[in-house]
């Protein structure tokens, strides 16, 4: 759930199979929101600096760790209501992972 105007703040974890944290060094990650009609509201990468790739599997407590913090100057215009997200990583290697999609709730925010 998200307040129109708040900081978005998410940590997705990714592991194997035997579920030890996966190396995520040199992982690009892209996140996007999308309304019911399939545009694209909200688009996140760590291209652009929005989503943060902890690879460092040695630091047991962040390891295989993707950060997702938006800032409200991009959250402050989304329409309270309910947008289809995923993430999506890119390996090194051209793998790609994406999490199940997953519901991004946004509520109207009352100060302003």
């Amino acid at each position: 759930m998200l307040q129109r105007g708040d900081t978005l703040a998410l940590v997705f974890a990714w592991f194997d199979d035997a579920g030890l944290a996966m190396d995520l060094t040199g992982c690009l990650a892209r996140l996007q929101a999308r309304n019911s009609h399939g545009d694209v509201v909200l688009a996140c990468s760590t291209q652009d600096g929005s989503l943060l790739v902890q690879p460092d599997v040695e630091d047991r407590d962040t390891a295989g760790q993707v950060f997702l913090s938006v800032a409200p100057a991009m959250t402050q215009n989304l329409a309270p209501g309910r947008y289809a997200t995923d993430l999506e990583l890119t390996f090194p290697d051209g793998d790609v992972r994406s999490t199940p999609m997953f519901w991004l709730f946004v509520d109207a925010d009352q100060t302003r």
